[in-house]
């Protein structure tokens, strides 16, 4: 998996499986980067709250609470992420629908992929606002 030489990258993951996200941690850590985990929904709020990510890997289903909140403010602030769920595309807010996703079970080297590419700025990102450009961050059409 690649990295920003001389510059860690800070990345939130937000996954309520312990297992899962012990070793999706460790992966992201042995490659160098700085990982923020959150297993709930108040949680990863309060963590995009007091952190500025790089980009972001979220489990849809956090408990009885989904991790759409999160994804909202992520969008808002213009930080990259994707999700990673057993329910699959089919399974996202239409809201999300376009939104790049791996399914559960996954393959490491899909999410090296995905954060390769989220990192990158070339993550495709639905957005309601339009068009993103190659650097990853949206146009602004408001004045």
């Amino acid at each position: 998996m690649g990295k920003a030489i001389g510059k860690s990258r800070n990345i939130l993951l937000v996954e309520d499986e312990p297992l899962l996200a012990a070793m999706v941690q460790d992966l992201l850590h042995d490659t160098g980067y700085v990982v923020t985990h959150a297993d709930t929904l108040q949680g990863a709020m309060a963590a995009v709250a007091r952190e500025r990510f790089d980009a972001a890997m979220l489990d849809i289903n956090l408990g009885d609470d989904e991790v759409y909140p999160v994804a909202e403010k992520l969008r808002a602030m213009e930080v990259p992420f994707f999700f990673a769920s057993a329910r699959g595309a089919g399974g996202l807010s239409s809201a999300f629908r376009h939104h790049p996703i791996v399914p559960k079970p996954y393959r490491i080297d899909q999410i090296e992929a995905l954060l390769d590419a989220a990192l990158r700025g070339d993550l495709p990102l639905n957005d309601p606002r339009g068009p993103r450009s190659g650097n990853g961050r949206a146009h602004s059409t408001a004045n």
